[in-house]
Protein backbone atom coordinates (compact mmCIF):
# COMPACT_ATOMS: atom_id res chain seq x y z
CA UNK A 1 0.00 0.00 0.00
CA UNK A 2 1.27 3.65 -1.07
CA UNK A 3 0.67 6.10 1.70
CA UNK A 4 1.46 9.43 1.11
CA UNK A 5 2.09 12.23 3.76
CA UNK A 6 1.78 15.96 3.51
CA UNK A 7 3.24 18.16 5.98
CA UNK A 8 1.79 21.92 5.93
CA UNK A 9 3.45 23.69 8.30
CA UNK A 10 2.91 27.87 8.89
CA UNK A 11 2.87 30.31 11.85
CA UNK A 12 1.29 33.18 12.22
CA UNK A 13 1.53 35.68 15.17
CA UNK A 14 -1.32 37.43 16.01
CA UNK A 15 -1.42 39.79 19.00
CA UNK A 16 -4.28 42.03 20.26
CA UNK A 17 -4.31 44.49 22.93
CA UNK A 18 -6.96 46.47 24.52
CA UNK A 19 -5.93 48.62 27.35
CA UNK A 20 -5.96 51.90 28.76
CA UNK A 21 -3.60 54.37 27.73
CA UNK A 22 -0.67 54.92 30.17
CA UNK A 23 -0.66 58.64 31.55
CA UNK A 24 2.72 60.00 30.18
CA UNK A 25 3.95 63.63 31.01
CA UNK A 26 4.70 66.38 28.50
CA UNK A 27 8.04 68.73 29.45
CA UNK A 28 9.66 71.10 27.44
CA UNK A 29 11.16 75.12 27.84
CA UNK A 30 9.96 78.24 26.54
CA UNK A 31 12.30 81.32 25.15
CA UNK A 32 12.04 84.68 24.10
CA UNK A 33 13.48 85.49 20.87
CA UNK A 34 16.47 86.45 22.05
CA UNK A 35 16.66 83.02 23.56
CA UNK A 36 16.74 83.79 26.91
CA UNK A 37 13.80 81.94 29.29
CA UNK A 38 10.59 83.60 29.15
CA UNK A 39 9.23 84.91 33.08
CA UNK A 40 5.88 83.37 33.03
CA UNK A 41 2.73 82.18 31.00
CA UNK A 42 0.17 79.60 30.58
CA UNK A 43 0.93 76.19 28.94
CA UNK A 44 -2.39 74.68 27.94
CA UNK A 45 -3.27 71.06 26.44
CA UNK A 46 -5.99 70.80 24.18
CA UNK A 47 -8.09 67.68 22.05
CA UNK A 48 -7.29 67.03 18.75
CA UNK A 49 -10.88 66.12 18.31
CA UNK A 50 -12.04 69.48 19.06
CA UNK A 51 -9.55 72.07 21.08
CA UNK A 52 -11.81 71.70 24.58
CA UNK A 53 -9.44 72.04 26.86
CA UNK A 54 -7.86 68.84 28.72
CA UNK A 55 -5.47 70.47 31.50
CA UNK A 56 -3.35 73.07 31.70
CA UNK A 57 -0.70 74.58 33.99
CA UNK A 58 1.11 77.82 34.46
CA UNK A 59 4.97 78.09 33.65
CA UNK A 60 7.71 80.09 35.24
CA UNK A 61 11.29 81.01 34.04
CA UNK A 62 10.60 79.19 31.05
CA UNK A 63 10.26 75.78 32.04
CA UNK A 64 6.96 73.48 32.05
CA UNK A 65 5.87 69.80 33.07
CA UNK A 66 2.27 68.61 32.33
CA UNK A 67 1.50 65.29 33.78
CA UNK A 68 -1.02 62.78 33.65
CA UNK A 69 -1.49 62.93 30.00
CA UNK A 70 -3.94 60.08 27.99
CA UNK A 71 -4.62 60.74 25.09
CA UNK A 72 -1.83 59.86 22.82
CA UNK A 73 -2.34 63.00 20.74
CA UNK A 74 -2.97 66.32 21.88
CA UNK A 75 -1.92 69.74 20.86
CA UNK A 76 0.43 71.93 23.00
CA UNK A 77 -0.90 75.86 23.25
CA UNK A 78 2.04 78.32 24.79
CA UNK A 79 0.76 81.68 25.51
CA UNK A 80 2.27 84.76 27.29
CA UNK A 81 0.69 88.73 27.83
CA UNK A 82 2.71 90.72 25.12
CA UNK A 83 3.58 87.56 22.91
CA UNK A 84 2.28 85.46 20.08
CA UNK A 85 0.34 82.18 21.05
CA UNK A 86 1.91 79.39 19.59
CA UNK A 87 0.48 75.93 19.13
CA UNK A 88 2.39 72.56 18.08
CA UNK A 89 1.06 69.06 17.62
CA UNK A 90 1.86 66.30 19.83
CA UNK A 91 2.08 62.66 19.32
CA UNK A 92 2.98 60.06 21.30
CA UNK A 93 2.83 57.24 19.03
CA UNK A 94 5.76 55.69 20.96
CA UNK A 95 4.53 55.78 24.08
CA UNK A 96 7.13 56.98 26.27
CA UNK A 97 6.59 58.08 29.96
CA UNK A 98 7.86 61.39 28.89
CA UNK A 99 7.72 63.64 25.73
CA UNK A 100 10.77 66.26 25.61
CA UNK A 101 9.74 69.37 23.30
CA UNK A 102 12.38 70.90 21.61
CA UNK A 103 12.45 74.44 22.80
CA UNK A 104 9.84 76.77 22.07
CA UNK A 105 10.15 80.38 20.69
CA UNK A 106 7.87 82.84 21.26
CA UNK A 107 7.75 86.25 19.67
CA UNK A 108 7.13 89.87 20.67
CA UNK A 109 3.47 90.93 18.90
CA UNK A 110 4.36 94.10 18.07
CA UNK A 111 0.92 94.84 17.01
CA UNK A 112 -0.71 94.29 20.26
CA UNK A 113 -1.82 98.04 21.75
CA UNK A 114 -1.07 98.58 25.72
CA UNK A 115 -4.94 98.43 25.85
CA UNK A 116 -5.37 95.20 24.00
CA UNK A 117 -2.20 93.22 26.16
CA UNK A 118 -4.23 94.32 29.92
CA UNK A 119 -7.47 93.32 27.81
CA UNK A 120 -6.19 89.71 27.77
CA UNK A 121 -6.91 87.15 29.90
CA UNK A 122 -4.41 84.46 31.01
CA UNK A 123 -6.26 81.26 32.11
CA UNK A 124 -3.76 80.63 35.18
CA UNK A 125 -1.56 83.05 37.04
CA UNK A 126 0.21 82.27 40.22
CA UNK A 127 -0.11 85.94 42.53
CA UNK A 128 0.92 85.93 46.21
CA UNK A 129 1.55 82.61 47.20
CA UNK A 130 -2.01 81.82 45.05
CA UNK A 131 -2.89 80.28 41.87
CA UNK A 132 -5.42 81.71 40.37
CA UNK A 133 -7.73 79.83 37.87
CA UNK A 134 -9.15 82.63 35.80
CA UNK A 135 -12.35 81.69 34.47
CA UNK A 136 -14.69 84.27 32.64
CA UNK A 137 -13.47 85.56 29.55
CA UNK A 138 -11.55 81.96 29.37
CA UNK A 139 -11.71 78.67 27.88
CA UNK A 140 -12.68 77.26 31.15
CA UNK A 141 -16.25 79.23 30.59
CA UNK A 142 -16.50 76.51 28.60
CA UNK A 143 -16.84 73.91 31.28
CA UNK A 144 -19.79 71.99 32.36
CA UNK A 145 -19.63 72.66 35.93
CA UNK A 146 -17.45 73.48 39.03
CA UNK A 147 -16.29 70.04 39.28
CA UNK A 148 -14.51 70.02 35.49
CA UNK A 149 -12.78 73.14 36.19
CA UNK A 150 -11.08 71.74 38.97
CA UNK A 151 -9.91 68.76 37.15
CA UNK A 152 -8.68 71.33 34.16
CA UNK A 153 -6.71 73.07 37.24
CA UNK A 154 -2.84 72.91 38.12
CA UNK A 155 -2.07 70.13 40.52
CA UNK A 156 -5.76 69.56 41.64
CA UNK A 157 -7.51 65.94 41.41
CA UNK A 158 -11.08 65.41 42.08
CA UNK A 159 -12.43 62.21 43.34
CA UNK A 160 -15.50 61.15 45.25
CA UNK A 161 -16.96 64.79 45.83
CA UNK A 162 -12.65 65.46 47.32
CA UNK A 163 -11.10 68.12 46.20
CA UNK A 164 -7.11 67.16 46.64
CA UNK A 165 -3.98 69.12 46.07
CA UNK A 166 -0.52 67.37 44.78
CA UNK A 167 1.53 67.43 47.42
CA UNK A 168 -1.00 69.40 50.09
CA UNK A 169 -3.55 66.60 50.59
CA UNK A 170 -7.30 67.50 50.72
CA UNK A 171 -8.76 71.15 50.26
CA UNK A 172 -11.05 72.94 52.03
CA UNK A 173 -14.03 74.46 49.42
CA UNK A 174 -15.06 78.02 49.87
CA UNK A 175 -17.50 80.20 47.56
CA UNK A 176 -16.71 83.87 47.86
CA UNK A 177 -14.63 83.50 51.23
CA UNK A 178 -17.33 81.07 53.12
CA UNK A 179 -17.34 77.35 53.34
CA UNK A 180 -19.48 75.24 51.48
CA UNK A 181 -19.67 71.40 50.94
CA UNK A 182 -18.34 70.67 47.53
CA UNK A 183 -21.92 69.44 46.35
CA UNK A 184 -23.22 73.38 47.31
CA UNK A 185 -20.43 74.46 45.33
CA UNK A 186 -20.69 72.08 42.18
CA UNK A 187 -24.29 73.83 41.87
CA UNK A 188 -23.15 77.49 40.91
CA UNK A 189 -23.42 77.91 37.06
CA UNK A 190 -20.15 78.53 35.75
CA UNK A 191 -21.82 81.54 33.82
CA UNK A 192 -21.94 83.13 37.48
CA UNK A 193 -17.89 82.11 38.32
CA UNK A 194 -15.23 85.14 37.57
CA UNK A 195 -12.33 82.74 39.06
CA UNK A 196 -10.70 80.46 41.54
CA UNK A 197 -7.88 80.46 44.07
CA UNK A 198 -6.04 77.40 44.72
CA UNK A 199 -4.47 77.95 48.20
CA UNK A 200 -1.67 75.93 49.36
CA UNK A 201 -0.59 77.31 52.64
CA UNK A 202 -4.10 78.94 53.63
CA UNK A 203 -3.59 82.09 55.97
CA UNK A 204 -5.68 82.26 59.67
CA UNK A 205 -8.89 83.52 58.32
CA UNK A 206 -9.73 80.21 56.43
CA UNK A 207 -10.88 77.78 59.19
CA UNK A 208 -9.05 74.67 56.46
CA UNK A 209 -9.48 70.86 58.19
CA UNK A 210 -7.23 70.51 55.43
CA UNK A 211 -3.84 71.65 54.00
CA UNK A 212 -5.10 73.96 51.12
CA UNK A 213 -8.20 75.87 50.45
CA UNK A 214 -10.06 76.07 46.98
CA UNK A 215 -11.79 79.73 47.07
CA UNK A 216 -14.64 80.11 44.44
CA UNK A 217 -14.92 83.70 43.01
CA UNK A 218 -18.12 84.81 42.12
CA UNK A 219 -20.18 87.41 40.63
CA UNK A 220 -21.88 87.83 44.12
CA UNK A 221 -24.05 84.76 43.22
CA UNK A 222 -26.42 83.99 46.02
CA UNK A 223 -26.51 80.40 47.81
CA UNK A 224 -29.97 80.71 48.78
CA UNK A 225 -33.29 79.22 47.54
CA UNK A 226 -33.80 75.90 46.04
CA UNK A 227 -31.72 73.87 43.00
CA UNK A 228 -32.18 71.09 41.68
CA UNK A 229 -29.49 68.75 39.33
CA UNK A 230 -29.83 65.69 37.32
CA UNK A 231 -26.90 64.45 35.20
CA UNK A 232 -25.07 60.85 34.12
CA UNK A 233 -22.24 59.61 32.55
CA UNK A 234 -22.28 56.66 30.51
CA UNK A 235 -19.38 54.65 28.82
CA UNK A 236 -19.60 51.99 26.49
CA UNK A 237 -17.33 48.99 25.79
CA UNK A 238 -17.66 47.48 22.13
CA UNK A 239 -14.92 44.93 23.24
CA UNK A 240 -17.17 43.22 25.57
CA UNK A 241 -20.61 45.14 24.38
CA UNK A 242 -20.68 46.63 28.43
CA UNK A 243 -23.04 49.61 29.09
CA UNK A 244 -21.50 51.59 32.03
CA UNK A 245 -23.68 54.68 33.09
CA UNK A 246 -23.81 56.55 36.39
CA UNK A 247 -26.70 58.89 37.06
CA UNK A 248 -26.77 61.59 39.70
CA UNK A 249 -29.33 63.33 41.34
CA UNK A 250 -28.64 66.66 43.89
CA UNK A 251 -31.46 68.54 45.51
CA UNK A 252 -30.18 71.77 47.47
CA UNK A 253 -32.28 74.00 49.70
CA UNK A 254 -30.38 76.98 51.69
CA UNK A 255 -32.11 79.44 53.98
CA UNK A 256 -30.31 82.16 55.67
CA UNK A 257 -29.53 80.10 58.68
CA UNK A 258 -29.24 76.76 57.47
CA UNK A 259 -28.97 74.43 54.34
CA UNK A 260 -30.47 71.04 53.45
CA UNK A 261 -28.64 68.50 51.07
CA UNK A 262 -29.67 65.45 49.65
CA UNK A 263 -27.60 62.89 47.21
CA UNK A 264 -28.30 60.07 45.25
CA UNK A 265 -26.22 58.48 42.96
CA UNK A 266 -25.75 54.70 41.67
CA UNK A 267 -23.10 52.41 39.35
CA UNK A 268 -25.23 50.52 37.00
CA UNK A 269 -23.71 48.00 34.14
CA UNK A 270 -20.27 46.71 33.52
CA UNK A 271 -17.47 48.79 33.56
CA UNK A 272 -14.16 47.72 31.48
CA UNK A 273 -10.78 49.51 33.38
CA UNK A 274 -8.48 47.14 31.19
CA UNK A 275 -8.27 44.17 28.23
CA UNK A 276 -4.84 42.82 27.44
CA UNK A 277 -5.08 39.63 25.22
CA UNK A 278 -1.81 37.97 23.19
CA UNK A 279 -2.38 34.74 20.90
CA UNK A 280 -0.68 32.52 18.99
CA UNK A 281 -2.17 30.44 15.86
CA UNK A 282 0.38 27.88 14.34
CA UNK A 283 0.16 24.53 13.05
CA UNK A 284 -0.01 23.37 16.32
CA UNK A 285 -3.46 25.14 16.80
CA UNK A 286 -4.47 27.84 19.16
CA UNK A 287 -2.87 28.60 21.99
CA UNK A 288 -4.20 31.52 24.60
CA UNK A 289 -0.52 33.43 25.90
CA UNK A 290 -2.11 35.69 28.23
CA UNK A 291 -5.56 37.23 29.04
CA UNK A 292 -6.07 40.11 31.87
CA UNK A 293 -8.85 41.73 32.84
CA UNK A 294 -10.10 44.41 35.61
CA UNK A 295 -13.71 45.17 35.18
CA UNK A 296 -15.66 46.38 37.90
CA UNK A 297 -19.35 44.86 38.37
CA UNK A 298 -21.27 47.74 39.19
CA UNK A 299 -25.13 46.62 38.54
CA UNK A 300 -26.25 47.76 41.33
CA UNK A 301 -24.12 50.01 43.47
CA UNK A 302 -26.70 52.69 44.92
CA UNK A 303 -25.68 55.59 47.42
CA UNK A 304 -26.99 58.35 49.33
CA UNK A 305 -26.20 61.24 51.18
CA UNK A 306 -28.62 63.19 53.24
CA UNK A 307 -27.34 66.40 54.91
CA UNK A 308 -27.41 69.51 56.99
CA UNK A 309 -25.59 72.49 57.94
CA UNK A 310 -26.58 74.96 60.47
CA UNK A 311 -24.53 78.53 60.39
CA UNK A 312 -23.88 79.78 63.80
CA UNK A 313 -22.08 82.73 62.94
CA UNK A 314 -19.51 84.15 60.62
CA UNK A 315 -17.80 81.06 59.21
CA UNK A 316 -18.85 78.61 61.81
CA UNK A 317 -21.58 75.98 61.25
CA UNK A 318 -22.52 72.67 62.27
CA UNK A 319 -22.74 69.85 60.00
CA UNK A 320 -24.67 66.63 60.02
CA UNK A 321 -24.29 64.25 57.37
CA UNK A 322 -26.16 60.57 56.82
CA UNK A 323 -24.80 58.24 54.13
CA UNK A 324 -24.77 54.73 52.46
Amino acid sequence: MKRTFILITGLLLSTFAYSQVTSYSIKGTVNNDHGKPLEMGNVIILSKADSSLIKGDFFMDGSFEIKDITSKGVLLKITSLGFDDIIKSIDNTEEKSTVSVPTITLKVNNTLEEIEISAKVQTFERRAGKTIVNVANTVMAESRDVEAILKKSPRVKVKNNEVSILGKGNAVVYVDGKRVSFDVANQIPVSQIKSMEIITSPSAKYDADGAAVVNIITNNYHLVGSLLNIRSETDYTFLHKHLYFTPEVVYHFKKEKYSLIFRYDNEVGNQTHENQKSSLISNLGYKNISNTEYIQDGKNLPGFTLGSEFYLKKDRELSVELFT
